[in-house]
C-alpha cells in the first residue's frame, strides 16, 4: 500500500477484516482516528493501517484481549513519549559539551 489515503473497503481487504469491525476499533483505540471527509468519508494514512494490523495480530493471532491491547498500545505510546524526551535532553547535553570544549559554532 503505497497511497497517501485509503478508504475503509481498500483497508478492510489489505487487512483481512470487515469494515464493521474496523469501525468498532475505531470506537475502542483512541490513537485509531480516521480522517474524515466533508461526507464523512473515512480516510485511512498508512500509520492507521499499520496500527489496525497490528491490532489485528495481538486480538486475532495473539489471543490477547481488547483490555489487553488497549494497555500494551498505552504502553508502547508512553515510551515512545519518554524516547523523545530523552532524545531531547540527549541533544541539549551534547551541545553543552560542545559549549564546555569552546567547540560550540552557534548554529
Amino acid at each position: 500500500m503505497n497511497q497517501l489515503y485509503y478508504t475503509i473497503r481498500q483497508v478492510s481487504e489489505a487487512i483481512g477484516e470487515n469494515p464493521h469491525v474496523i469501525r468498532y476499533w475505531e470506537k475502542s483505540f483512541p490513537a485509531l482516528r480516521p480522517e474524515k471527509t466533508k461526507t464523512g468519508q473515512r480516510r485511512y494514512r498508512t500509520e492507521d493501517v499499520a496500527l489496525l494490523q497490528r491490532i489485528r495480530q495481538m486480538l486475532r493471532d495473539e489471543g490477547m484481549t481488547m483490555v489487553g491491547v488497549k494497555r500494551r498500545l498505552e504502553r508502547r505510546r508512553r515510551l515512545a513519549q519518554q524516547s523523545d524526551s530523552l532524545s531531547a535532553v540527549r541533544e541539549d547535553l551534547q551541545e553543552a559539551l560542545k559549549i564546555l570544549r569552546g567547540e560550540y559554532d552557534g548554529v
